[in-house]
């Protein structure tokens, strides 16, 4: 408890300040998927044989961009075409550019969405993106990613219905696992991101709650958020998962991936 505000205070600002590993090496992302793996088949008895996602680290050459990188790839192709064709340069040049400039739209408006993401689970392609930060922090990330893929799995697209649902449930799966990760490593950092996380979730739940009620919120040694922010569905559904864990206990998630919740 003593530590817990001082923590909290720069994990909430990105600070990684106390880690003992900075980052894992790209090729170790997949090793660390495999753990998260592991355990959250042993932890919430997962369906034997559900499939494994890819995994790489966010970037320009990231698999989530072999879209834009193929029509790169089509532009040069058109024009190396039309060229053998005898086409003028000036025809040839405005599909070309066309393309070109449709890819460069593309990669611009990921860069602008990955501004406020630290990790993407791509349903279609099962596979997850994760930008790189201090490994405790990715580590959290990876399971909460996973637990997008386990629901894809094993629930289906209708899981996906309520955002405030899926994240706030991927947000407790997460938990769950980064705490058990933390008691094998030995280092109190993979559980306390998931746990800041949540704590800066139930504030700006509770902040939002009390300006629409018209009353005053009680201060705290510590601010995780801003004050006037609107909760997003990442907030509301840890706020959900915490008061459905506090009533059905943190077997929910298997209940719910088994269909023995809501009974």
């Amino acid at each position: 408890p003593d530590v817990y505000p001082q923590l909290a205070q720069h994990l909430a600002l990105g600070n990684a300040e106390g880690s003992q590993n900075p980052l894992y090496a790209k090729k170790e992302l997949s090793g660390v998927l495999g753990w998260v793996a592991k355990d959250a088949q042993d932890c919430f008895d997962l369906p034997v044989g559900i499939s494994r996602p890819s995994i790489s680290s966010e970037g320009l050459f990231s698999r989530s961009n072999r879209d834009v990188w193929g029509i790169l790839g089509m532009s040069s192709g058109f024009a190396g075409y039309f060229v053998s064709l005898g086409w003028p340069s000036l025809l040839i040049s405005i599909p070309s550019l066309a393309l070109g400039g449709l890819a460069v739209t593309r990669l611009r408006e990921r860069r602008a969405v990955w501004q406020d993401l630290l990790g993407r689970y791509y349903r279609l392609a099962r596979h997850i993106d994760v930008k790189r930060t201090c490994k405790e922090r990715t580590f959290s990330i990876i399971a909460h990613e996973y637990a997008h893929h386990v629901q894809n799995e094993v629930i289906g697209s209708r899981c996906f219905q309520s955002e405030i649902f899926s994240e706030g449930y991927a947000n407790g799966f997460a938990r769950i696992l980064s705490t058990r990760y933390a008691a094998a490593q030995q280092n109190l950092y993979y559980y306390f991101y998931p746990l800041c996380s949540r704590a800066a979730s139930l504030e700006a739940v509770y902040r939002w709650l009390c300006s629409h009620y018209g009353k005053t919120p009680k201060e705290f040694s510590f601010r995780m958020k801003d004050e006037n922010k609107t909760p997003d569905q990442y907030d509301l559904g840890d706020a959900f998962f915490t008061l459905l864990e506090a009533q059905e206990g943190e077997g929910i998630y298997k209940a719910i991936l088994h269909g023995e919740y809501p009974r």
